[in-house]
């Protein structure tokens, strides 16, 4: 079988219904071994809830009641389902539902990267759900996630870790790796974070930032709202210049003769003053005894 899990609110499921009902009639007109449902979420959200529907329409199929991977995402026409049909129909026989590729729900998510240019002025940027053939149910969406690496800022030179002190290094990324776990519905994780542009050795910037990160719950009319994953940042408009002290060669050979070289008149005032006092103290005694 296959079904159809909708909403009655959701605008493609409504731009579907058409459609399906046009395809039930035509697989049951080519006596096709396959039963069509349409299954109302709203009326019946446990049974949605149990299968993972998490967004409207879910075309999925189902062998002995077990739900098959993937769910249909190609075109939404009557030839382009009964396409779909007719292959998942010719090899039924002789098949047990073990030997399908059954839906792993706990794999599901995504993967992000990429950049942004952002301007030097407070702002923000949201990741969370979206799709132009699909609305999702915010109830059963979860905005979980691990943030691998995030840093504002050019690649580090070749020159970074030579230069760069430890606590700066540690303040360039300071959420990377970390787990961000929301465990109920309609709940959002925000970021904030503070940004420091910092001067390595008056050759390269960077920027350290601060995070503080915390949980907000939707109630009311805002459940209506999908959670995200929102990354709040502002960039202070004080600098960091970072300088390593250290001297050439030619400057420690200066430093060296002009130690030396104090030295050696220290020497000299110092010899002079002795045989200056040695000098008087002769003619002192000479003259006692004269």
């Amino acid at each position: 079988k296959i079904s159809s899990s909708y909403a009655p609110w959701c605008v493609w499921c409504q731009r579907l219904a058409p459609t399906w009902e046009a395809f039930g009639k035509r697989v049951r007109s080519e006596r096709l071994p396959i039963r069509i449902l349409a299954v109302d979420c709203v009326a019946n959200a446990d049974t949605c809830r149990a299968q993972n529907i998490k967004g409207y329409p879910t075309l999925r199929i189902f062998k002995s009641d077990v739900a098959q991977a993937p769910d249909y995402h190609s075109d939404r026409t009557i030839n382009g389902l009964m396409t779909f049909v007719k292959e998942q129909t010719s090899g039924l026989q002789g098949n047990t539902p073990e030997s399908h590729n059954v839906r792993q729900h706990s794999r599901e998510g995504c993967a992000i990267s990429g950049f942004l240019d952002v301007n030097r002025v407070p702002g923000k940027f949201v990741i969370t759900a979206k799709s132009g053939v699909h609305d999702f149910d915010p109830a059963m969406a979860n905005a979980s996630h691990i943030i691998h690496q995030l840093r504002f800022g050019p690649p580090y030179s070749k020159h970074f870790h030579s230069l760069a002190p430890q606590k700066m290094k540690d303040n360039i990324e300071p959420l990377n790796d970390r787990t961000f776990v929301t465990d109920s519905a309609h709940t959002t994780m925000v970021h904030y974070l503070k940004v420091v542009s910092t001067h390595l050795a008056d050759r390269e910037i960077y920027y350290q930032m601060t995070a503080s990160n915390h949980i907000f719950k939707s109630e009311g009319s805002d459940t209506n709202s999908f959670p995200s994953a929102t990354f709040s940042y502002d960039l202070s408009p004080v600098a960091v210049l970072i300088e390593r002290d250290g001297r050439t060669w030619y400057e420690f050979l200066i430093h060296m003769s002009a130690i030396i070289g104090g030295l050696y008149t220290l020497m000299g005032i110092l010899d002079r003053s002795f045989h200056a006092v040695a000098k008087k103290v002769t003619k002192n005694r000479d003259g006692k005894l004269n």
